[in-house]
Formats: structure tokens, C-alpha cells, sequence
């Protein structure tokens, strides 16, 4: 089956032993689900679905910092009970929500302004919250990203990463990389993961442009430690109008 979301707006639900035409169906029309989003989840382990900067129970306001997860195993059933695994908790710093990433051991949750560990600890809360960090400002929703023991980001000025501490990432080129950085299209980088060759990637668009033109590469030892980076232009672009 797939589950899916338009950042910031509906679940959809498709059956996928049904008929390649049919079109997924919103949440909402299976039972009680939230009706917007920002992100969406399902735990392996619990196989809870999470929705993350969602709208509370019998409220259609979004509540930009609110995770709300379905009982387990079972897309319908939001609602809190006795009966069930279903549930909330709201995190306690930032403003909006930004990112969940999964690891080995946890989900890290950014907002705004800090950086959250979620973990399922079972009955009768289901998910437990901890700030592990302050002051990550994520520079955008999709440049950061978990190789499962290590996770890296961009944030405003500088790059980090999560080990189970909190960490700038030594750059060489970081002035430049930002000097040309086009912010206004910050939601555009792109993080990803060489795994043969111990690399992040971030792509990016720089000197003005909309679109993804440039690489900042960070190569990292075996030992966690960064040797070196540098930025690839990319050998083709599509036009812009």
C-alpha cells in the first residue's frame, strides 16, 4: 500500500492491489485522520503512521508543532482511547515544524530553532520527546540527511551533524558556499549520501539562479573526521523562463 502528503497539506491513502486507476483517497474519508500536514511517517518498528505540524483531534487549525500518530497498524483510528495506541505530544521549542529523519535508534525531529529526539517507549504515552539541541536553524526541510548512525545537515552559515552529540562540520569553503548561495531558494537544497565513499552531497542554487546548479561535497573518514570539500558545478541545467 502507499501513504503519501503534499507538505503542508492532505494524506493520501492508496490500496495498491486495486486497480492502477484508482486514485488515492484522503485520509479523512477512512476514518478520523488529520486533514493537513506538513510531513508524514510510519515507524518500523511500532508501525505507527506519524503526522508531523498537523491539526489536533476536532480542530481543523494546523498546529505547526504537533505530531499525531494512528494506532498501530491500522490508518483509521486516530483518536486517543484505552483501547488503542493512538496519540499526540506537541514539541517544546521552535515555532514550526521542519524535518523528521529516522536513524538507527531514533527519529530526529527538527524545528525551527532546535533539534528533538522521538523515540516509542510504549503504554501508555506510545512516543516520548527529548531536546538534544538548541539553536539548529536547518536551512531548509530537505537538506539534511542519515546515513542511520550519523546524521548531517545544512544549517544557516554552517554545516552539522548528529552522532549522539550535536557537532559544526570543519568546511573550507563554507564562506564561499554561502557567499553564493541563493537563500531565497533555500527550500530547494537537496542533502543526500555516498555510502562507498563516506560522502555528503548537498545540491544547491547559487549565484541567483531558481534551480539546483551546484554540489558542496563533504568526504568524511572512517574515524568521523572531515578530510576535505569542494564544489562541483553541475555539467547541465534546465532552462529557466
Amino acid at each position: 500500500d502507499l501513504l503519501f502528503n503534499v507538505r503542508n497539506g492532505g494524506i493520501y491513502y492508496k490500496d495498491m492491489s486495486g486497480p492502477a486507476t484508482d486514485r488515492g483517497a484522503n485520509i479523512t474519508t477512512l476514518g478520523n485522520g488529520p486533514s493537513v500536514a506538513a510531513q508524514i511517517q510510519v515507524s518500523d518498528n511500532s508501525r505507527h503512521v506519524l503526522a508531523y505540524g498537523c491539526n489536533p483531534v476536532d480542530s481543523a487549525a494546523r498546529d505547526p508543532l504537533l505530531v499525531r500518530w494512528s494506532t498501530s497498524e491500522n490508518i483509521a483510528q486516530w483518536t486517543p482511547d484505552t483501547t488503542n495506541t493512538a496519540g499526540s505530544l506537541r514539541f517544546d521549542g521552535g515555532s514550526v515544524f521542519l524535518k523528521a529523519v529516522e536513524t538507527t535508534t531514533e527519529t530526529l525531529v527538527f524545528t525551527d530553532a532546535t533539534l528533538h529526539s522521538l523515540r516509542f517507549i510504549g503504554p501508555p504515552f506510545t512516543f516520548g520527546q527529548t531536546r538534544i539541541g538548541t539553536n539548529i536553524q536547518l536551512i531548509g526541510p530537505n537538506a539534511v540527511v542519515s546515513t542511520g548512525s550519523i546524521t548531517a545537515w545544512m544549517a544557516n552559515g554552517r554545516f552539522q551533524w548528529y552522532d549522539g552529540v550535536v557537532r559544526d562540520i570543519p568546511c573550507d569553503i563554507r564562506t564561499y558556499v554561502f557567499s553564493i548561495l541563493n537563500n531565497n531558494q533555500a527550500e530547494k537544497i537537496y542533502a543526500g549520501v555516498n555510502r562507498q565513499f563516506s560522502e555528503f552531497i548537498w545540491l544547491m542554487p547559487v549565484n541567483g539562479s531558481n534551480q539546483i546548479c551546484s554540489v558542496p561535497w563533504q568526504r568524511c573518514s572512517r574515524n568521523t573526521t572531515f578530510q576535505f570539500s569542494y564544489l562541483i558545478p553541475r555539467t547541465s541545467q534546465s532552462s529557466e523562463k
